[in-house]
């Protein structure tokens, strides 16, 4: 999985801490290259970042970090099952595939997992409560993945709408990564609709 994994920039931090949606990334760059502005500057002059979101962006090492680069077309369908979606949501992880792997001449699969959160601890210890056939068969391995594409699998794998997830949020059972974006995504959503409806009436 190595060959799907690349450093974080910039804009993947911004998004995976839901103070941007995936989808404006593309409109931030061709800005910066219309204007020759970096990154953060171009976020910042066309508001869809704040300077205090951008300085946090800045001030954090997210460059050391390694996300898996998730799509949905790829997503295998042979682990599908093994966590249950209702524990997807709520600790933000998806099941990647298996890989058979072999220790002091035991064979054992390793299950590779993605997560929202660089560190999961309570999906490792609701996964030690699974019975011990299906604990002990999987050696666990993680993988951080950003919450756009782990949406996007949600609707085309797990047949979960906006409506479901959005439902969702009105119990404590959300990973709080997936409920900051959610929400995030939400007050962009009002705010550039707000200022079309302010741009339709000057004038």
């Amino acid at each position: 999985m190595s060959e799907s994994t690349h450093r974080k920039r910039i804009g993947d931090f911004l998004v995976e801490r839901g103070m941007l949606r995936e989808e404006s990334i593309d409109q931030i760059l061709e800005y910066c290259e219309a204007k020759q502005l970096r990154f953060g500057e171009a976020a910042l002059e066309l508001g869809l970042i704040s300077a205090d979101e951008l300085k946090e962006a800045l001030a954090t090492p997210y460059h050391r970090e390694i996300v898996f680069h998730l799509e949905s077309r790829y997503f295998p369908l042979d682990t599908k099952e093994v966590i249950p979606l209702d524990r997807i949501i709520e600790f933000g992880v998806l099941p990647l595939g298996k890989k058979k792997i072999t220790k002091w001449f035991t064979h054992k699969l390793r299950l590779n997992v993605g997560t929202l959160s660089p560190e999961n601890p309570t999906f490792e210890d609701w996964w030690l409560t699974r019975p011990e056939e299906e604990r002990d068969a999987y050696e666990l391995e993680f993988f951080q993945v950003l919450p756009g594409p782990f949406l996007e699998v949600l609707k085309d794998h797990f047949g979960t709408t906006e409506s479901s997830i959005k439902s969702a949020l009105a119990t404590s059972r959300v990973s709080e990564v997936l409920r900051d974006y959610i929400e995030r995504a939400d007050e962009i959503l009002v705010d550039n609709d707000s200022a079309r409806k302010g741009a339709g009436t000057s004038g």
